[in-house]
């Protein structure tokens, strides 16, 4: 993977501050100012019950009750391994992902992409692919 160009950096800069700004704790404090008002952001079902995705959510409001609802289920630690530049000018990248539940059972390890588009400077989309 690559780190593109000065617009690139800049969106990846904001990820990576993102993705050091979600442990230990729910994100929302600092992450907030990060994203579009409008947002729609990937929900996963119960990590307890090892679901998958089931759809999108939009806006702060709904995206902090999600988080704050899958914190008291799992605990996470999303490590971003590399950034690269999309051709259609979206921002993937590709992280570590070890979640566990609050008993420290494993649940998951392994590694997606996180693909985040941006309007404005700021995030407008993410999504998650299979890496």
């Amino acid at each position: 993977m690559n780190h593109g160009d000065t617009e690139t950096q800049r969106h990846g800069e904001k990820v990576f501050i993102f993705y050091l700004s979600t442990l230990p704790s729910p994100p929302w404090g600092v992450t907030a100012s990060y994203y579009k008002e409008i947002i729609e952001w990937p929900a996963q079902q119960s990590y307890s019950g090892r679901g998958g995705l089931y759809g999108y959510i939009s806006g702060h409001h709904k995206i902090k009750e999600y988080w704050t609802r899958q914190w008291k289920e799992i605990n996470p630690n999303v490590e971003p391994v590399g950034f690269a530049e999309r051709q259609n000018g979206s921002l993937e990248v590709e992280v570590h992902q070890k979640v566990k539940d609050l008993q420290d059972n494993l649940i998951l390890d392994g590694t997606v992409k996180h693909i985040y588009t941006f309007e404005d400077g700021l995030i407008k989309t993410m999504d998650i692919e299979l890496a």
